[in-house]
């Protein structure tokens, strides 16, 4: 059985991954960003998804989708887009993330998420999914991601069991 914060730390990790690999929201972009417009953006989905867990005919549900609207940094960021409510709630926990690694990269911090290079950052955060034994059992190669390896790049197979601490 999987533990469900481990599956939940790893959606944030593949969220995060998908800003900056599909949506080209790099740490270079994020960087431009020191107005607050990306805790503004997660706000921005977090009160959308809250939205959704409100019936429309209460004046809560109408609040929450203005806020949203109004809070959401669409000249810099674009415009937001509709989500199912988790997966709402995990962008914007990964746009949070993006926020606070944009922050410790100002004050002069290292963290682990802190590299240039995507492809690295992919792998490294996907490091304690790999199982050696589930790499012997035959399971199809993956990015780490859930999708299937490209040539040439490091092959894994993800296990779907907790790793022993």
């Amino acid at each position: 059985m999987r533990d469900p914060v481990f599956q939940l730390l790893n959606d944030l990790a593949v969220e995060r991954t998908r800003q900056e690999e599909v949506e080209g929201f790099t740490l270079e972009h994020d960087d431009t960003h020191d107005f607050g417009e990306l805790a503004r953006a997660a706000a921005g989905y977090a009160l959308a998804a809250a939205a959704q867990s409100v019936p429309a005919n209460m004046t809560m549900h109408a609040l929450c989708r203005e806020r949203a609207k109004k809070v959401y940094p669409s000249a810099a960021l674009g415009p937001m887009k509709d989500h199912p409510p988790r997966q709402a709630y995990i962008i914007a926990c990964a746009l949070l993330m993006a926020e606070i690694e944009r922050i410790d990269r100002r004050d002069g911090r290292q963290t682990p998420l802190d590299r240039t290079d995507a492809q690295s950052r992919r792998f490294d955060r996907q490091r304690h999914h790999v199982s050696p034994a589930a790499q012997l059992t035959g399971q199809e190669a993956t990015d780490g991601l859930g999708g299937p390896a490209a040539a040439g790049e490091p092959r894994v197979a993800v296990s779907k069991e907790t790793p022993n601490a």
